[in-house]
Parts: C-alpha cells; structure tokens; sequence
C-alpha cells in the first residue's frame, strides 16, 4: 500500500494553517516564570518574530507582501487562552521542546514550502482524557502511537475527547487509518461509534486494515494475494488491474502505465519508472502523470513543490493573501 500524501489544495492549505496558527501560538502558552523562552511573553514573542518574518520573506516571493504585524497578531491573540488551558490543568509544557523548535524553525530556509519541524509537536501536550468535556483538539490526550479529536455533536456547546488507539492483528476496530507523517493521518470508519470516548484503528503503515465485516484488524494482501485495489495490499506492493495480485513496486527501469506502479511515485511518458523530478523543476501541470514523487505535486504554474506548513502552490496564494493586510 502506498502512503497516500495530503490533499495540498487551497481549502486544505487554509485549515492546515488554521491549526498551525493555533498550534504555536499554543507554544508560547508556558505556565514558567523563568525569563527568556520560559516566559509566554517572551517566547510568544520569539516564535511569532521568527515565523511571521519566514512568511514575510517566501510570500514576498508570490508578489502578495505580509503585514507582519497583522501576523503577529494572529499568534498574540490565542496566547492568553492557552495559557488558561496551561493553568487549568488542560495542558503541559515541555520547555526543552520549545526551544528545540524555535531552533529548528530558526534553521529553516522557506517557511512556505518546507514541511513543520517535528519536535514542534511535542510542545504542549493535552491531558483531557477519553469522554471527558474539551474545546479543542489540542486539549485532548494523545494515546502512544494513535490520535485524538474534540469531537462536538449536533448543537452542544462542548466537545468530548476521542481517542483513537492502534490496533493489532485480531484487535476489534472501527476504523482504518495511515499516518502520513507531520502530523497528519488519513482514516476511514465502518460507522461504528466509539466506545467510552475510545476507537481503535488498523494503521496501514502496520499492514493492518480494518475489516468491516468481521470488525476485526487484518493483516494486507502480501505479495500474490487477490485484491481490488492498491489499499487492500501491504506497503511496497500495488495491485495491478490486469492481474488484480498484489505485486512488488517497480524499481527505477521497470516496466510501468501508472506512477502507483513504481516505488519512485513516477511512471515517465515512455512508461518505465524513473525518479520524480526535483523540487522547484519545471513540469507540465497538464500531465497525464504527475512527474513530482509521492512528495510533491505540479502546481498550475507548472513547477514541482510540496505542501509545507502553507500546502504549497495554490495555499500559498491563499495564505499569503490572507496575511496581505
């Protein structure tokens, strides 16, 4: 199965950068009254100055200038209400995360293109458990390996934690998820509720899916089992519709008709899988293959990016307008 990249369109790009903007402004949400990063203010400050000045320098670049202050404003403005969660009990704060991230987003040469550091995750963590009464995702206790959402139903003024925990080979599910890295995951659900706040998911980065018929996580399709598409089979193996048998990915050279076919993501015009072309390399966004890897995307302009914490392309335009002022 192949690991499936984001959505990197404008609608994804702007609530991409809704939760980015809430997630750092989160970062300066410390409780310490140490000086320097350990402060809200002052960290807040910090991390607001280095981001809204990337975004300044890469949207400059589209031709759609940053208010900068406008910028700053956004991280500003959720500072005090992460500090409430801080102080509520709602949240922790991982000081020497914090100023791994600042140096990591430091270190970064495009804040437009680039995907987010990761050590920036663990920042804040959430300590609202399964079931319990929340207002944000952020609040919400991740389990080891799964994820959590403040899931709101119908008209309630408050949500309720959800965690989802990874399941095993033969472990009851309710849904099947891959985890795409950075952060973001991909999942889908038999329709099965929660039980006390809590699901499990078969992750597809484990071979595992969820079968909805017997609810139980069951292992992929290894190679030359039936299948009906590329989902049903493990990683590194496509189903090929002329034979509908899990098969091996393509090694650069092999024979190919489809970029699902190779393990570069790139099936070239003359049908054998070749590397993807390069970040920032002109390409034809009319294709009938996108020649930018699992990676990457040919945007309307006609050149290869990646999502980044804007999504890239057209979510670049987007946010930058956005921010314009």
């Amino acid at each position: 199965m192949r690991s499936t990249p984001m959505i990197r369109s404008p609608f994804h790009a702007a609530a991409s950068t809704v939760a980015l903007f809430s997630a750092l402004a989160g970062l300066g949400a410390c409780s310490s009254d140490d000086d320097g990063a350990g402060n809200i203010t002052a960290f807040g400050q910090q991390y607001s100055e280095i981001v809204c000045s990337g975004f300044a320098s890469c949207c400059a670049d589209t031709g759609q200038p940053v208010d900068k202050g406008q910028c700053q404003q956004l991280f500003n403005y959720q500072i005090d209400e992460f500090e409430a969660g801080i102080n509520s009990g709602k949240f922790t704060f991982d000081a020497s995360a914090a100023n791994e991230c600042l140096a990591a987003v430091r270190a970064m040469s495009n804040l437009c293109t680039e995907e987010p550091p990761t050590v920036c995750d663990k920042v804040t963590k959430g300590t609202v458990g399964a079931n319990e009464r929340c207002d944000d995702d952020d609040e919400c206790a991740v389990p080891p390996g799964g994820q959590a959402s403040c899931n709101y139903s119908g008209e309630a003024e408050y949500g309720r934690c959800e965690q989802t925990v990874r399941g095993k080979v033969g472990d009851d599910c309710q849904q099947t998820c891959e985890d795409l890295g950075g952060g973001g995951w991909s999942c889908g659900g038999s329709g099965e509720d929660p039980v006390d706040g809590i699901s499990t998911a078969c992750y597809r980065n484990d071979n595992l899916v969820c079968d909805y018929e017997t609810k139980k996580c069951v292992a992929l399709g290894a190679a030359g089992a039936d299948c009906g598409n590329d989902d049903d089979c493990a990683q590194g193996l496509y189903c090929p519709f002329e034979t509908n048998k899990c098969t091996a990915l393509g090694a650069a050279g092999a024979a190919c008709t489809s970029n699902s076919a190779c393990e570069s993501d790139y099936c070239d015009p003359s049908d054998v899988c070749a590397p993807p072309l390069a970040l920032g390399a002109a390409c034809d966004a009319n294709a009938e293959r996108d020649p930018c890897g699992a990676d990457g995307r040919c945007s309307e302009e006609g050149k290869c990016e990646e999502g980044g914490l804007l999504g890239g392309g057209g979510g670049t335009a987007l946010v930058c307008g956005f921010l314009g002022g």
